[in-house]
């Protein structure tokens, strides 16, 4: 059902029904029953003049405390906007029950009301309140101490010799138990076995479908409890609705919510479409979710001092924290970062990888995002090399699904593509598609791609020290069935690598051994590996003796970044996190060996008769340490 599809099911429940029964809402939790109830049918059965109470039955352990609430709700609420405000702050939490039976009890003292009196002076009180045209909503029936068969009981009582309309609202799945099933929920809900689920699952689907095949006719046997269960439910209810969650309706409502300007930028269809892959969808949960716009709105607001405009960016991060809150969720914790400096796509996904600052606000609620300048240009690049955001352009979709359209069409896209090579840009990463099109046009109707190919070499030109061969331009490459991949299309991928290869190489590195400039030159070689795959290396470019010397000048932060450069610059044994392994690391950096020995021969000596700030000398261990181990790699003889 849709959600105008529920709520006129519901309000002809609540106007026309004669069977004096209740119904039910059942779904799984965090699929945004409570959220639908109060922001969708609640207005709407207000909307249609009647009156919808509702009522959690968390941490309720007396049918009596039923009674009272609904009193309350029934005959207090209305003229407590007090009630209102705070009751709408309260959480399914221990603390949010007391926090609701505190003002309970606070507001019918204000009205000189005692509710400790007897059930039987209770029950004169709820017999008081005319339930006419009113729907009561009783949530979280699995989540009461009350006896479940005696809460049916209650309700029968309400639907039956009341009259009174009843939706029972639950997720009906943690009510059912099959005999010897009693835990295994539980069991399969535990976090830290994610993984060792799917085995625990398959095992049990596979259990099942062994004892249908034996006997179909008792192939799941219920526990006695459940079995009372649904007795019980069969004389209370009689109907039962699965829940299913309209996203983008629950979405759109979300983030309006919010009332920020910057994420409500994003309330529109085509982001929303963007949004719900098909991870997100299988994984929904709206808690979640709110969680993930709560996060985003907290860092925009922190962000709106720094004057950035590039919507994209905001983008990123919106989708970014999405994908990883619902990482989280699954994984049952936040995981240690697995990433560079900058961002990852192992918590989020390649299109929006997730920025460090903002993993670090949601794991330690604190924000550092000190260079938030160099973050944005690390976007900016990445967004302009390899397309950091989702890049859509309707002239590579026609060549890509060229079959679909005529010739003309095709050309005509040919024609804009030429001009927006000319004008702007596409992404580095979606050169492959262009390739495979263009050749198998060359083929098809003796098209001629030279003017394509020049354009996308003098652009690989301006950019070659920002592409990185043995990583990054592999994206390329994956666009091709690499069995199938003919002579022609690798022709043009040669021609663009030697491109980029004589427009990376330096055969020095500029640096003026300063301290203070440690951070500029960490930036400026930053995803440059380019710069020494030639073979000649990255310490033997520098002089080893002006670097020494600056390092013992340097403070705790300097001697810090020029750890980082090292680190990136000799990383290993990652191939497939970073593109290249030990053997790689020999081929780049062997030349470097020797430079690499005398530079830690001097480190050490200094470090073991430093006696200044033992912070410092801890650095200096550590740089030796790391270096070491590039040596250690370095001499191997595999």
């Amino acid at each position: 059902m849709t959600y105008n599809e529920l709520n006129e099911y519901i309000l002809n429940y609540l106007e026309n029904d004669k069977t004096n029964s209740a119904i039910m809402l059942t779904g799984a939790w965090g699929t945004g029953k409570s959220y639908y109830i109060e922001n969708t049918l609640k207005p709407y059965i207000k909307d249609h003049k009647k009156d919808c109470i509702i009522i959690s039955l968390y941490g309720l352990s007396e049918l009596s405390e039923i009674s009272k609430s609904l009193y309350i709700e029934a005959k207090l609420k209305k003229h407590l906007n007090f009630y209102n405000k705070l009751k709408s702050k309260i959480k399914n939490s221990e603390e949010g029950v007391i926090l609701a039976k505190t003002i309970m009890k606070g507001a019918t003292s204000y009205f000189g009301i005692d509710l400790t009196l007897s059930e039987k002076s209770i029950q004169k009180l709820y017999d008081s309140v005319d339930f006419k045209n009113r729907l009561i909503v009783l949530e979280d029936v699995e989540r009461t101490s009350i006896d479940i068969i005696e809460l049916l009981g209650y309700v029968n009582s309400l639907v039956e010799q009341d009259n009174v309309k009843v939706l029972l609202v639950c997720n009906e799945q943690e009510i059912i138990e099959t005999k010897d099933e009693n835990n295994r929920s539980k069991n399969l809900r535990n976090p830290e076995e994610i993984r060792a689920q799917f085995d625990i699952v398959y095992y049990y689907v596979k259990e099942r479908r062994n004892e249908r095949k034996t006997d179909r006719k008792n192939s799941i046997e219920y526990s006695d409890i459940t079995n009372r269960y649904l007795k019980a439910k069969e004389k209370t209810v009689s109907d039962t609705i699965v829940f299913e969650n309209d996203l983008n309706n629950t979405i759109f409502t979300v983030i309006d919510k919010f009332n920020n300007e910057i994420l409500s930028g994003f309330s529109n269809q085509d982001v929303i479409d963007q949004l719900l892959s098909q991870y997100i969808k299988e994984k929904f949960n709206l808690r979640t979710f709110i969680f993930a716009c709560q996060k985003t709105v907290n860092i925009f607001d922190y962000l709106k001092t720094n004057n950035i405009t590039d919507e994209d960016f905001y983008k990123n991060i919106f989708f970014s924290i999405v994908y990883f809150s619902f990482y989280v969720k699954t994984a049952g914790n936040i995981p240690e970062w697995s990433g560079d400096e900058y961002c990852s796509s192992v918590f989020s996904s390649s299109y929006y990888p997730l920025y460090y600052f903002c993993y670090l606000y949601i794991k330690n609620q604190t924000m550092v995002a000190e260079n938030i300048d160099n973050i944005v240009k690390h976007f900016t690049k990445n967004k302009l090399l390899f397309s950091g955001v989702e890049y859509h352009n309707n002239d590579i979709s026609i060549l890509e699904y060229y079959s679909l359209y005529s010739k003309d069409t095709v050309l005509n896209s040919l024609d804009s593509l030429i001009e927006t090579l000319h004008n702007s840009t596409v992404p580095f990463s979606y050169y492959g598609k262009i390739i495979k099109a263009v050749v198998h046009f060359h083929e098809l109707f003796d098209y001629d791609y030279t003017e394509i190919k020049e354009l996308m070499k003098n652009w690989v030109s301006k950019h070659a020290e920002d592409i990185d061969l043995n990583y990054k331009f592999g994206i390329i490459d994956d666009v091709f069935d690499e069995n199938a991949l003919n002579e022609e299309c690798k022709a043009f991928l040669t021609e663009l690598k030697n491109v980029i290869l004589d427009n990376s190489k330096k055969d020095c590195i500029d640096f003026d051994y300063n301290p203070d400039s440690i951070n500029v030159f960490s930036n400026e070689i930053s995803n440059k590996e380019n710069l020494f795959a030639d073979g000649k290396g990255f310490l033997s470019k520098l002089d080893n003796d002006k670097l020494f010397n600056m390092m013992k000048e340097c403070n705790a932060r300097q001697l810090y970044e020029l750890y980082s450069i090292f680190l990136r610059v000799y990383r290993h044994g990652e191939r497939e996190l970073y593109g290249f392994d030990d053997i790689e690391l020999k081929r780049r950096y062997s030349i470097d060996l020797e430079s690499l020995k005398i530079l830690v021969i001097k480190i050490d000596e200094y470090a073991s008769s430093y006696s200044g700030d033992e912070i410092i000398g801890e650095w200096y261990i550590r740089i030796c340490d790391n270096l070491n181990r590039v040596i250690s790699v370095l001499q191997s003889e595999e």
